[in-house]
């Protein structure tokens, strides 16, 4: 069966907010996988804040686990391959690529304005 995903802009999914940040992070996943499901080609790119929410074992002020590993462990099964993370805001942050749950793509400030440029939806969470 031919896809007709090709066919369709790309939707860029940019994650600025942190787990700790209410349900943006989570809005935001939730948004890929929907659109995935319905034959969006999606690119999630984690910016700032959002960079925490690639980063296992963390909890919210009352101890309960604030993870978005169940959803980044399915992300590839819908098709959703790019995960792209700035390496300016690894670098402001303090994070080491390694110290990621899942693997991403370290991109250039170059890059992530072509991305920006060239996605057909940008959609800010």
């Amino acid at each position: 069966m031919e896809t007709h995903a090709s066919l369709l802009p790309t939707t860029l999914i940019v994650l600025r907010h942190s787990p700790h940040c209410g349900r943006w992070l989570a809005e935001g996943l939730d948004l890929a996988l929907v659109s995935a499901v319905f034959g969006q080609e999606v690119k999630l790119l984690f910016m700032g804040q959002g960079i925490f929410g690639l980063i296992p074992n963390q909890h919210d002020a009352v101890g309960q686990p604030l993870s978005t590993s169940a959803v980044l462990d399915t992300v590839g099964m819908y098709g959703i391959n790019e995960l792209l993370v700035p390496k300016s805001d690894l670098i402001s942050l303090g994070i080491d690529q390694n110290d990621l749950m899942v693997d991403v793509s370290v991109i250039d400030d170059a890059k992530v304005r072509a991305y920006l440029a060239n996605a057909g939806h940008v959609l800010t969470f």
